[in-house]
């Protein structure tokens, strides 16, 4: 059980409730709330651990769902401000991750140390082709890939489905994306509204995340990918997520 992934969740709610209770009452958004105070307090405590992937998220979406909502753009800057302060901090805290960062573009100067995750999910990911080896057939999962059933899951999956399994898993995201923002238009309260804009970017959000990691864009972060991930505690409250949305949106249609 990792309770860092129902910490997203509720992170999201927590948010939402916030948001929502300003819009309805007609007041403006801000970033020093205690709502917000408390998600960064979580945010913080997981950071500790150390898992600096899962930290941005529980604190980024909420910062991400302020800012659609119609944060201030004075806000936003002290926040693209505060932002890059904590990203420093964060990095330079922890000397591997400055060592991640240096390698991003360049895993291959590094191959056997920083830059290894990446160099493997690269050639994974290349070596699938058009069509793939076939299900099952991926050859990178037996000791070349680290991680290759939770974090690079993807990497495997096109490995063995080539670029036209990974055009598949992009539009199923897409999709998704549309139908939680049609449950978010036709919401019928602002809560509903705000959670299920949540719950989408927090899903298109972890998914997005992922997928520039493993195609080596981003420095390699503890970010799974929804639904396809391997990990009992990510499922399970993905799944949740996707039943609040579906519970969001039979509430719009008796609503409307």
């Amino acid at each position: 059980f990792q309770p860092a992934e129902m910490a997203k969740l509720v992170s999201i709610m927590i948010a939402a409730s916030y948001i929502a209770l300003q819009v309805k009452r007609a007041r403006e958004l801000d970033l020093f709330t205690v709502q917000m105070g408390i998600i960064a307090a979580i945010a913080g405590l997981t950071e500790l651990e150390p898992d600096l992937g899962t930290a941005t998220i529980i604190f980024g979406i909420p910062l991400a769902m302020l800012i659609v909502a119609g944060l201030r753009r004075e806000r936003v800057l002290q926040l693209l401000l505060m932002g890059v302060v904590g990203a420093a901090v964060m990095i330079f805290r922890e000397p591997y991750r400055l060592e991640r960062l240096k390698i991003t573009y360049d895993p291959w100067s590094d191959a056997q140390n920083y830059g290894y995750q990446t160099v493997q999910s690269l050639s994974a990911i290349g070596s699938g082709e058009l069509t793939g080896m076939g299900l099952g057939v991926g050859v990178s999962k037996y000791d070349y890939l680290p991680e290759a059933h939770t974090d690079f899951a993807f990497a495997i999956f096109c490995q063995e489905n080539g670029f036209l399994g990974a055009i598949f898993v992009f539009l199923l995201f897409a999709a998704f994306a549309v139908y939680a923002a049609r449950i978010a238009n036709k919401a019928r309260d602002e809560y509903g509204q705000v959670l299920a804009m949540g719950i989408m970017l927090l899903i298109v959000g972890q998914a997005i995340a992922n997928l520039l990691m493993v195609g080596g864009m981003t420095p390699v972060v503890g970010i799974p990918l929804p639904f396809i991930s391997y990990g009992g505690t990510s499922l399970i409250i993905t799944m949740a997520a996707i039943g609040i949305l579906v519970n969001v949106g039979k509430q719009g249609e008796k609503g409307g």
